[in-house]
Order: C-alpha cells, then sequence, then structure tokens
C-alpha cells in the first residue's frame, strides 16, 4: 500500500469543524459486522433470515436505542453536548498530537484519525491516509475502521476487496469483530471467493472464550442450515442458547422460530419464553411473534388478547415502515378484535407511555 507523507496528511488540519456529534461508527460492533446480504445457496428450513445482522443498539424507545432494526437512533442531546466538547477540547490539541504521531506514536495518530472522521468530506479522506498510518504504526483498531470505511465507501471508494484485507489484517490481530464480519464476506462471496468452510471457521475463532455472542449466532444458522458444517439442529440449538445466554437478542428469536417450527422436539412454552427474553429487551421481531403466541393461547399461556394487543402495538409504534411493521398491525388487529374500545383505549396509553418514558412492560 502506498505511504503517504506526514506532511501531506497534516494539510486537512485546516478543514472545518465537524457539524455532527455522533459516535464513531467502527466502535459499534454491529456496524462494523454488516458485510451486506448472504445470498443462499438453499432454502433454509426452520429459521428465518438466516445470516442477517440484528439490530444494533435494541432499546426502548427513540431515545434510547432503534426503533427497529436497521434504524440508528439519534444521540441525545447530552450525548451530542458531550461529543461535541470533547471534539473542541481534542481540536485544541490537534497540533500536538500530530508531532506525536510524526514521532511514531499510534495512540496519537489514531486519536487524530478518528477526528478527522467526524468533519468535512476532505477531512474523512483524510482520515483513511491516518488510519492507514495507525495500522503501519501497529494499532490494532486502525485496520477495523479501515475495513468499516471500504466495506461502506466512506471516505474512499467503496472496494470489498480492500475491505477483505483489511478484516483479514485485523482478524489476524485477533479482533473478533473483523472475524465475524471476514466470516460474512466469505459466505457471501464479497471480495473473497465464495467458501462456508472459511466462513465457519472464522466464525468458530471468534465463539470461542472468551467469544463473541453473535459469531455464535451466525454458528446457529450454519447449523441450521447446514452450510460448512453437516446440518444437526441440536448444535443449532446450542449454539443460539449460548449466544441468548449471553443477551445476543437475535439468537432468542432464532430459538423461538427452531422450537416453533416443530423441527426440534420442544413444546411452544419454550419457544415463548425465547421470544418473551427478546421481546422484554426490545426487539420488535420478538414482539410481533410474542404477540401471535399470546392470542393463540400457545405454551401454556390462555388466550391472552390484552397482551398480545400491547405488545403487537409497541413493536407497531416504533417500527419504520416495511413487511415487519405491516405484520405488526395485522397482529395488533386480530388482538383487537378480542378487546372492547375501552381496552383498546387503556392498552394505547400505557403503549405510549413506555415509548416515551423508555419503559419495559411489567410481565404477568
Amino acid at each position: 500500500m502506498r505511504h503517504v507523507p506526514l506532511a501531506t496528511l497534516a494539510v486537512a488540519l485546516t478543514a472545518s469543524a465537524a457539524t455532527a456529534q455522533t459516535p464513531p461508527p467502527e466502535t459499534n460492533a454491529y456496524e462494523v459486522i454488516a458485510a451486506g446480504p448472504v445470498p443462499l445457496p438453499a432454502p433454509c428450513a426452520c429459521i428465518a433470515n438466516p445470516f442477517t445482522m440484528p439490530s444494533a443498539r435494541p432499546g426502548w424507545g427513540y431515545g434510547s436505542g432503534p426503533a427497529a432494526p436497521d434504524t440508528p437512533a439519534p444521540p441525545s442531546d447530552a450525548d451530542r453536548k458531550r461529543a461535541a466538547a470533547e471534539y473542541a477540547e481534542e481540536r485544541a490539541r490537534l497540533g500536538a498530537l500530530v508531532e506525536d504521531a510524526r514521532r511514531g506514536n499510534p495512540h496519537a495518530t489514531i486519536s487524530v484519525a478518528r477526528h478527522m472522521a467526524e468533519g468535512t468530506e476532505a477531512e474523512r479522506k483524510a482520515a483513511v491516509r491516518w488510519f492507514q498510518l495507525a495500522a503501519r504504526q501497529g494499532h490494532d483498531d486502525a485496520p477495523v475502521a479501515l475495513a468499516y470505511r471500504y466495506r461502506r465507501g466512506v471516505g474512499v471508494k467503496q472496494n470489498d476487496r480492500t475491505a477483505a484485507y483489511w478484516y483479514y489484517t485485523a482478524a489476524s490481530r485477533g479482533s473478533r469483530v473483523a472475524m465475524v464480519a471476514l466470516g460474512l464476506m466469505y459466505a457471501a462471496g464479497r471480495g473473497v471467493p465464495e467458501s462456508w468452510d472459511t466462513a465457519v471457521a472464522w466464525w468458530q475463532h471468534a465463539a470461542a472464550e472468551p467469544g463473541l455472542p453473535i459469531a455464535s449466532r451466525f454458528l446457529g444458522d450454519a447449523y441450521a442450515c447446514g452450510l460448512g458444517v453437516a446440518r444437526s439442529l441440536e448444535a443449532a440449538v446450542l449454539a443460539y442458547r449460548d449466544a441468548a445466554k449471553r443477551g445476543e437478542l437475535s439468537s432468542s428469536v432464532q430459538l423461538g422460530r427452531i422450537y416453533e417450527s416443530g423441527c426440534v422436539a420442544i413444546d411452544d412454552e419454550t419457544a415463548l419464553e425465547a421470544y418473551k427474553t427478546a421481546a422484554d429487551q426490545g426487539d420488535p421481531e420478538a414482539q410481533v411473534a410474542l404477540s401471535r403466541m399470546l392470542l393463540e393461547g400457545r405454551g401454556g399461556t390462555g388466550h391472552q388478547p390484552h397482551e398480545a394487543y400491547m405488545w403487537a402495538r409497541i413493536a407497531e409504534r416504533r417500527l419504520a415502515d416495511g413487511e415487519l411493521r405491516a405484520l405488526a398491525s395485522v397482529r395488533a388487529a386480530d388482538a383487537a378484535r378480542h378487546l372492547s374500545a375501552a381496552d383498546r383505549q387503556d392498552i394505547e396509553k400505557l403503549v405510549a407511555a413506555l415509548i416515551d418514558e423508555n419503559t419495559k412492560p411489567i410481565w404477568r
């Protein structure tokens, strides 16, 4: 890779200050891992949407998390003010950081890179060169930042092959986030030759203790679909359970699906509990599935139209337009037919309060 003189890198420091005060995207593991859709060689029964990325920051209400998968939440006013103050402070000492970078300090170099990444388009382009310098100086975070930028075309022309190179560099240095992303690149044949065996190998590395839960989720998908490994629903369940136990919400959803499908000999009560785990933490897909099971009285709950309506409306209120929101609307309408107008009005007030106050429902 071509080396760029530090003098050239420093030119962009005269550019204007950044206006957006948000966390660097490469600090969000799910943002880095999201390497694009993975085409499947054949339909995969028993689960749905295998190898798809879950919501990056699930949460309640718009103030603490996204309304739905792929819908990022804007930072709060307090977060913006804090980030702006940090940005101004770093801007004031940027000259000293550049000098430290010249002397070979990788921590100073990546600080300059991250600062530039928040600036104008010219600064974002310069940030790529600073990240490259930090990578040459041995900073482990730099290859991850570069992989993200080449994959998304941020400050540089989009290039999957170069993104894969930097994912591999980061993975070789021990980044479990990069291992998972690189596995997705191999599964999709994006920037590298398609190889499910290689994809699974990287996910196994990433899932090893102390592992990254989303790696176990993708291993579960691989076992459920028989891609890169022999098909084993029992192994899939174990992988999903491992990830769900450590808070990976989409694995709870996959558990619910695999139980509910009848592909494994588990009753509806286990499926209900899996959906509940994810729904309680704000996953709208789980909320929609849970609503249906409650309305049908599955899992030993009996007919529960009130809670079914509540979960469907929480999901519908928080989701962006799309198939899942439309399904949430259908589930809410199904439950509404079993409720009085007064009941629906009371639940609507509860749902509005829950979303406004970022409060979890009380599960009875």
